[in-house]
């Protein structure tokens, strides 16, 4: 038992003192890292809601601070830029085109999409109701009703 003890200690040390095999490198530059912009939501452009790696993240989209309803959810269900997606920015709305009306109540949006909203997941309702609620640099304290072809979601609130 002694000698096997033995044994094993010196198999150890050979192991550290041999390094495995594996050889130091040099650093390697591969270039400037992805980036995307994240701000303070209704300033300076319009604010579009992504999935970052661990939970929604806002992204002011520059020089497009007068952009209408319709032009802001375009934007939104196009999905994040190239350099967005670098950053680990994702969406998980559908691709698709959806036409979408914007109403202002006292208190609460109401976002009509001329397409089915029942099998969106709860990221992308919670895309779509932040950006409604940031809209035109409202403070997001707004509740947000999504009425689709296919239900109405009921009343929302951004968790971001």
């Amino acid at each position: 038992m002694r000698q096997a003890r033995r044994w094993a200690a010196v198999l150890a040390a050979v192991l550290l003192v041999g390094g495995c095999g594996i050889r130091s490198t040099d650093v390697v530059e591969v270039g400037d890292p992805a980036t995307a912009q994240i701000g303070t939501p209704g300033h300076e452009g319009v604010t579009l809601y992504f999935q970052g790696p661990d939970r929604l993240m806002p992204v002011v989209r520059s020089n497009t601070a007068n952009a209408s309803p319709v032009k802001v959810f375009a934007m939104l269900f196009a999905g994040p830029t190239q350099s967005e997606k670098a950053a680990g920015l994702r969406t998980e709305l559908p691709a698709v085109r959806a036409w979408v009306d914007l109403e202002r109540g006292q208190g609460d949006v109401v976002l009509r999409m001329h397409g089915p909203v029942a099998g969106l997941s709860a990221v992308a309702r919670q895309q779509l109701v932040c950006t409604a609620a940031y809209l035109g640099g409202r403070s997001g304290v707004t509740t947000v009703r999504i009425d689709g072809s296919d239900e109405d979601t009921g009343s929302a609130s951004c968790l971001v």
